[in-house]
């Protein structure tokens, strides 16, 4: 009936307490350096370079300017740890429910469930407003788990008619933007649809390459990295050096991602300086139309963006360089090498089955379950039971620009107060 209890997290002893604060003792100098810290199983530095990157919009955040912050999150996660974990053997539950999963504190409750056994749900907003997904025993970045899902949610239903308009549908709703939860996260709004960069040249063999932001997978784990490059960035410059040679017959497109011109992300900087005579960057803020291009392009590369399964179900040669929830669902050329990238480039390619395109489409459709007693407004506020139910205003400024900007000389101060001065009265 939507009742629930509320009760809370056990306190810790000075023991613990001490425990906590001689493992904050160390020299970060890097992300790299923060992903490598862990408290007992869990995997802490992972956890608080996720929230950073989240609060910086910046996959290599400078920790400098950040530090009193870094290490207000390794505490506070540290504690809440230790308290889930007291917590876990007192009551025994046989299920955990939390959000997402990657941030700071929740990911300790994930790492104390798998170190228990419990069977555990980590949730997260649907593809709809009004829908909610549970991820069984994972986060919902999990490749795998993701594509588990995909694969039962095809297999339940046995009309494939059905399937493929409702994969049709959300392809078409990509394409014009209706698909987008909030107006912010149209990036096709200001985008003309029938626009190719005025160099489109229809007798070279053009190439369009679509990266991808990276915050949101910069700190889950290792599996995301890139098989054969280092970095998207480097990915694009060794392709691009390499078809110098094919410059008379091949020409690379960079779509720079539109979310690149809403936040706060210095790389954007890296990609707009590429320069090689071969390839035209595509800034993120450009009119010029991202389907125009998938349509006309001789061959679509994306790293993990969700461009990906959009070209595939166009039927147009798609190359995968990065690891996605859709590499096993068929439909791309993934090269092993950077070698065999090249190759698939200059040579002629055919469009492959659509098929996973096509499960992704319905899956993202319709996935999801709506919710029972909570009525959203919009994104960010709703009703639960007829109560009205807002963001903090504390939230909201988080995703405030301008805030962000004035965050950490403010977040230095008010860490310093806490740290230091209530801290011992805990």
């Amino acid at each position: 009936n939507g009742d629930f209890k509320t009760f809370s997290l056990p306190s810790i002893t000075n023991e613990e307490l001490n425990r906590i604060n001689d493992f904050l003792n160390f020299d970060i100098k890097n992300i790299n350096d923060l992903k490598k810290i862990y408290f007992d199983d869990f995997d802490i530095g992972f956890a608080v370079a996720s929230t950073i990157i989240t609060l910086t919009s910046n996959p290599n955040p400078d920790l400098g300017e950040c530090k009193n912050l870094v290490n207000d999150l390794l505490w506070s996660s540290a504690r809440v740890y230790l308290s889930v974990k007291k917590l876990l053997k007192e009551n025994k539950p046989s299920k955990l429910y939390f959000h997402n999963g990657r941030h700071a504190l929740g990911r300790a409750v994930l790492r104390l469930s798998e170190s228990f056994k419990i069977d555990y749900c980590s949730y997260e907003a649907g593809f709809k407003i009004d829908e909610f997904i549970l991820y069984e025993n994972g986060m919902p970045q999990d490749r795998v788990l993701r594509e588990k899902q995909i694969r039962t949610h095809w297999a339940k239903n046995k009309n494939y008619n059905q399937k493929y308009n409702a994969a049709e549908s959300y392809f078409m709703k990509q394409k014009s933007g209706e698909n987008a939860i909030t107006i912010r996260l149209n990036y096709v709004r200001n985008q003309n649809q029938n626009k190719l960069p005025q160099n489109w040249n229809s007798e070279k063999k053009n190439i369009v390459i679509y990266n991808t932001t990276e915050n949101e997978y910069a700190a889950i784990d290792d599996s995301f990295s890139l098989p054969f490059y280092s970095s998207q960035l480097n990915g694009i410059k060794e392709i691009a050096k390499s078809l110098e040679i094919n410059k008379e017959t091949h020409h690379l497109y960079l779509r720079i991602h539109p979310n690149y011109a809403q936040n706060n992300d210095p790389a954007v900087k890296d990609f707009l300086a590429l320069n090689y005579p071969n390839l035209t960057i595509i800034k993120p803020d450009s009119d010029i139309s991202t389907y125009k291009l998938m349509l006309e392009a001789d061959k679509n590369i994306t790293f993990f963006s969700s461009v990906g399964p959009e070209s595939v179900f166009l039927g147009k040669p798609t190359i995968l360089l990065g690891q996605a929830a859709y590499n096993e669902l068929g439909g791309f050329y993934i090269p092993k090498t950077h070698n065999e990238c090249i190759d698939l480039i200059t040579k002629t390619l055919k469009p492959l089955d659509r098929k996973g395109a096509i499960m992704w489409g319905y899956y993202h459709l319709t996935y999801g379950t709506k919710y029972k007693y909570y009525k959203p407004v919009d994104n960010m506020n709703g009703k639960f039971k007829g109560k009205a139910v807002a963001s903090s205003y504390f939230a909201k400024k988080l995703k405030s620009r301008l805030f962000k900007k004035y965050l950490f000389p403010l977040e230095s101060l008010i860490s310093y107060v806490y740290r230091f001065i209530l801290k011992s009265t805990l």
